[in-house]
């Protein structure tokens, strides 16, 4: 059973790996921009199944640690897989094969023992659906007899002391022939007076002659002894492998199948348990079809040199049938690129099916999350190009992909010439958003652009200015609707900086 659905050749593609980079969605997570691409959906069932499932291992610390466990038994078959192909020996790799069936039982019991103790406590039918599958296999007949063949392989395996070697000769008496008769558990003793006369018992019995060191050198011999060891071990092991796939065939391959999700859910709980540590909001959003709103919207990176209670929080709302594309005007370093980050987090987190950071939220899933960010963009090399024409370029690529179930993240855009001039390239992209229907921020520090809101706006209310608050001069990282006042806010500071003239 599997812990995530996902979506064939939905979120592989290029554009959403950079905005996952661009967002910094891999740092938060600890997982590489591409693993996370892969498990992006917009199915608002899958999401809310996902939910349920990283809630559990919230909700439940030992849960959690259970499943890390888990995780180590896999990476354990995979490395004793390795290693079994690396060597040549038929006996190394038969036994390699006894040390991987241990494993997967280990593993079986580890994963039965979570059911036992948090069966009752789970929420997510899937996550109850997959340790109940190896529950009801470790308490299977199969398994017990899986456990006696094991326990047989190793004891043989580990047990056999002596060989009893039957030779035939030509008629020149000369060995043509050597075999094993026999594998024993107790070596033989030299044979001696004393051996022959108090541990047989029986005088007349002189057919040994007496025990010899073996140098390794008889070839004949040595691959004899190799070929019969090998030859009851692969028994041994075919039988217990029989039973696997006879009963368990099945859960192992689940367990080797799920490796992934686990993978990536356990980094997940990680990544939940450090902001938890640091008593971070967390919530998980409920799905809408139509609009978006987070309350208390934070970037999680912030909190790697600020604590909790410092850190500002921001809300994010869009509709689609009302405003959807905000323009984001303020001073310098007033908080606009982090209030990009923090919803852009908040869409993408949503859309893996895991908690965000924010208080509370309702969220429509999109298809695709776009960045355009000026930081990011570099001419291509060798071109010729300028920033601003990369820019236009990268722009162009992304507004052909734009629909109306897709976000638009834009950081300091056309920056790279004059505020008119990019004010009015930025004003003709913003019309062609418009008419793509998707939701958008577009962070500037295009002043200008703000007074072509009305223009924008002619065929419906769907563009609205937004602003860096300030008071007294002072930034206070809050975002809030309105455009900016731009010329006092200059005076505040510069007089905060002691650039006060008299008149």
């Amino acid at each position: 059973m599997a812990l995530f659905i996902k979506k064939d050749g939905m979120a592989t593609n290029g554009e959403l790996i950079s905005s996952v980079t661009a967002l910094r969605c891999d740092k938060v997570l600890g997982i590489s921009a591409r693993d996370i691409s892969e498990y992006f959906t917009d199915d608002a069932e899958e999401i809310a199944a996902r939910q349920k499932t990283v809630a559990d291992c919230m909700k439940l610390p030992a849960l959690a640690e259970g499943l890390e466990k888990l995780l180590w038994y896999v990476d354990s078959i995979k490395e004793i897989l390795e290693k079994e192909r690396a060597y040549s020996s038929d006996m190394e790799r038969t036994l390699y094969s006894v040390r991987i069936i241990e494993q997967y039982m280990d593993a079986i019991a580890a994963a039965s023992d979570l059911f036992e103790e948090f069966g009752d406590k789970l929420t997510s039918e899937r996550l109850h659906g997959f340790l109940a599958e190896f529950s009801q296999v470790y308490h299977s007949e199969g398994y017990a007899k899986m456990g006696e063949y094991v326990r047989e392989c190793l004891e043989d395996a580990q047990t056999v002391k002596s060989f009893t070697v039957g030779i035939n000769l030509n008629t020149k008496l000369e060995p043509t022939e050597i075999g094993i008769i026999s594998m024993n558990a107790e070596p033989f003793v030299t044979s001696n007076f004393f051996t022959e006369l108090f541990g047989s018992g029986r005088m007349k019995d002189k057919k040994l002659t007496p025990m010899v060191p073996f140098s390794g050198k008889s070839e004949l011999l040595q691959r004899s002894m190799y070929i019969s060891m090998n030859d009851y071990l692969c028994k041994a092991v075919k039988r217990a492998f029989r039973d696997i796939l006879k009963n368990t065939d099945d859960i192992t391959m689940a367990l080797l199948s799920a490796e992934n999700d686990l993978r990536f859910l356990c980094r997940v709980c990680k990544a939940a348990a450090a902001l938890k540590e640091k008593n971070a909001a967390l919530c998980f959003p409920k799905a809408d079809t139509a609009r978006m709103r987070i309350t208390g919207a934070y970037s999680p990176l912030l909190l790697t040199h600020l604590p909790y209670y410092k850190v500002v929080q921001n809300d994010a709302e869009f509709d689609k049938n009302g405003y959807s594309v905000y323009i984001l005007t303020g001073a310098n370093s007033g908080g606009k690129s982090v209030y990009i980050q923090a919803v852009g987090l908040c869409a993408l987190m949503f859309q893996l099916g895991i908690f965000i950071p924010a208080q509370s939220a309702d969220m429509c899933p999109v298809k695709s999350i776009f960045t355009h960010f000026s930081a990011d963009i570099s001419p291509e090399g060798g071109s010729g190009e300028s920033r601003f024409v990369a820019e236009c370029r990268v722009m162009r690529e992304v507004i052909s992909k734009l629909t109306e179930d897709s976000m638009l993240l834009m950081d300091e855009s056309f920056s790279g010439t004059s505020s008119s001039e990019g004010a009015a390239v930025a004003a003709q992209v913003l019309k062609h958003i418009i008419s793509k229907k998707c939701s958008c921020i577009y962070s500037t520090h295009i002043h200008e652009l703000t007074s072509y809101t009305d223009e924008l706006n002619k065929n419906g209310e769907r563009v609205m200015p937004m602003c860096v608050e300030m008071q007294n001069g002072e930034r206070t990282y809050r975002i809030i609707r309105g455009r900016s006042d731009d010329l006092s806010h200059a005076y505040d500071i510069a007089k905060k900086y002691g650039l006060e003239f008299a008149e």
